[in-house]
């Protein structure tokens, strides 16, 4: 409890703090002439931050179980927080150095330093706004989370009710409604708090990216104050969100949202997370399977998995012995009476590679739920077109049969494999298992492209098997292909990263009337060297905003 008392002094104090500088610098701008208007905003952020940050503490504190994903970053942006509120003095520092009757307080070096910087350098009050505004959407699309999470125990204990005719008059007679009413009620104010959540997501998305933009522009560690401290709580927002709206999407919102564009497949691996007491299986869905290591397929084009979980190690060594030595096949030699002569011999595995490839890839069993088909393999799961390689059979097994039991689950399941994804994710929606999703070089390699492209200030998108840039920021002036589209395949999307980064970097330093070169592409034609993958078209024959 002293621990809990503890978070939200820190959140006071630190809020407190945010608003008795931002009070000051307001009071000390009206005397200086020419005051900039970023500087007003930045105050008017820090003192909506300093709300927000203290009802988050006090949220956190009222429900640590629900907070039990972000604990940890929430320590992070404490630091944060704490290094905004030193990049606030430096502002207030300029600023005082900046009023008309500075008391002979600061030397004339100093004031002119102060004058300088108040005009010319925008760097730090840039990344502080750009800061406030991640932190402040982070923390707005938790709020969110949490009220979802709410509303979620609150539909269950409704629904319970509806079995329980004494306690259905108690609720009803509390809500002054019938309870199919107040479920239908409380669908809809979840419903409405998903869409708000989904709205403060994409702003903090965009504010992230323009965040990282600038990271990569200015080198200087001040302007962006414990910035990875900052990017460490937004992903735990994103992977709190995970397991709070993947676990609770209703069934039929999630074969309708599953999007028919084909994505890049991306490689997985499965966690079971046992009970305190193991024991060997004897039932579909025991949590007793052994510890075991994983492989993953090598090939780009399928979904890769591993299974594994944790608990007791040395029981579970010696029941993975247990079933090695019941599943191995034995060689006998036995008298004319059938009785056993010698001690049996284990047959080696490896003796055959061709047949034990083909055991391998034997189909077992295969289950057909809904629109889902679950394959069992020796040592392996395919879950539609996604494929979990395992070590040992009774994993495999263990994880088809919770497949199966979970059959509730499998519509959101498909859609959480099926969403494009440029970084690692979990989810927790089939009990007693944690699914770990990582995106696919592919469609990393993608999202730095595209990155790259709104760094440089050009315009991009997507036509059938091209990716298009709109040249014009990226070329000189004096360039031919100046007011031309360069399109590119998209297995060379690579070539074309190269080539937005290389011409970044020439624009300051090119002559003009000379084509500039880079290394792999002929820039006469503008395409790459080795392959005619590349086309370039007339920006008239194409929308303006990128797709």
């Amino acid at each position: 409890m002293a621990e809990v008392f503890g978070a939200v002094a820190a959140g006071i104090a630190l809020s407190t703090e945010l608003i008795k500088i931002s009070k000051a610098i307001r009071e000390t701008i009206k005397e200086v002439q020419h005051a900039r208007q970023d500087v007003t905003d930045l105050l008017n952020e820090a003192t909506i931050f300093a709300g927000l940050y203290q009802m988050f503490q006090r949220g956190c504190s009222e429900g640590l179980k629900a907070c039990a994903s972000t604990a940890k970053s929430t320590r992070r942006l404490e630091s944060w927080a704490q290094a905004t509120i030193s990049g606030l003095n430096k502002v207030r520092e300029d600023v005082e150095a900046l009023r008309l009757n500075t008391n002979d307080t600061y030397s004339v070096s100093q004031s002119l330093s102060a004058h300088l910087r108040w005009f010319f350098g925008t760097s730090l009050v840039k990344g502080l706004r750009a800061s406030m505004r991640v932190a402040t959407e982070s923390i707005n699309a938790f709020a969110s989370l949490t009220l979802i999470k709410k509303l979620d125990v609150q539909l269950r204990m409704l629904r319970s009710a509806l079995r329980n005719l004494a306690e259905r008059q108690i609720l009803e007679q509390q809500y002054g409604m019938r309870i199919e009413d107040k479920i239908r009620q409380v669908q809809q104010e979840k419903a409405i708090t998903r869409q708000v959540y989904q709205v403060h997501q994409n702003i903090c998305t965009n504010a992230r990216e323009y965040l990282i933009a600038h990271q990569q522009k200015t080198r200087t560690k001040d302007v962006f104050p414990e910035a990875d401290a900052l990017h460490e709580f937004t992903e735990s927002v994103e992977e709190y969100a995970e397991e709070i709206l993947y676990t609770s999407r209703p069934s039929s919102q999630m074969r309708t949202s599953v999007p028919a564009r084909e994505v890049p497949p991306r490689s997985t691996s499965i966690q079971h997370r046992l009970n305190s007491r193991p024991s060997i299986p004897s039932r579909p869905r025991s949590n007793a399977i052994p510890l075991s290591d994983h492989t993953v397929d090598k090939g780009p084009e399928k979904q890769s998995s591993s299974i594994h979980k944790t608990s007791n190690f040395d029981q579970f060594q010696r029941e993975i012995r247990d079933i090695e030595h019941r599943g191995s096949t034995r060689e006998y030699m036995n008298d004319p009476d059938g009785n056993i002569m010698s001690r049996p011999k284990m047959k080696s595995r490896s003796s055959s590679a061709t047949a034990s490839s083909s055991t391998e890839e034997q189909e077992l069993r295969r289950q057909n739920i809904g629109s889902h088909t679950i394959k069992l393999g020796n040592r392996h799961v395919n879950f539609n077109e996604h494929r979990f390689p395992a070590t040992d059979h009774a994993i495999a097994e263990a994880f088809f049969q919770a497949l199966v039991s979970s059959g509730d689950k499998l519509d959101a399941l498909d859609y959480v494999l099926s969403q494009p994804s440029t970084a690692n994710r979990r989810w927790f929606g089939i009990e007693g298992w944690m699914i770990n999703m990582y995106a696919s070089p592919a469609a990393k390699r993608l999202a730095h492209f595209e990155r790259t492209a709104r760094i440089s200030g050009a315009r991009y998108g997507r036509d059938g098997e091209y990716i298009w840039v709109d040249c014009h920021k990226l070329l000189p002036r004096d360039t031919e292909h100046r007011d031309r589209n360069l399109q590119i395949m998209k297995e060379d999307e690579l070539k074309l990263l190269a080539l937005i980064t290389e011409l970044d970097r020439l624009r300051q330093t090119h002559n003009p009337g000379t084509t500039p070169e880079v290394s792999g592409w002929n820039m006469r034609l503008l395409i790459p060297q080795g392959g005619p993958s590349a086309r370039v078209t007339d920006n008239s024959t194409r929308a303006k905003t990128p797709e």
